[in-house]
């Protein structure tokens, strides 16, 4: 088992019946969107990633280019 993958479980994240549960990368790209969507700059989410290249930040912000999956979450916020 990945890492990604123990922490998913360990997180209590389950995939929809019939579907493979989210990737890191997929993750973490939908935090770069909605931190852009609340109004946060490239510049800041760039930061944030720890991204060198404006294009790297660029190609995870993109909207349509990935088939995004639904998950659940068991957290206790």
């Amino acid at each position: 088992m990945t890492v990604p993958a123990k922490l998913r479980e360990k997180a209590g994240i389950e995939p929809t019946a019939g579907m493979n549960p989210p990737t890191f990368h997929e993750i973490r790209s939908l935090g770069g969107r909605l931190l852009e969507e609340q109004g946060h700059s490239k510049e800041f989410i760039q930061a944030l990633m720890e991204h060198t290249d404006q294009a790297m930040t660029a190609h995870y912000l993109e909207d349509g280019s990935i088939d995004w999956q639904m998950a659940e979450a068991a957290l206790k916020l």
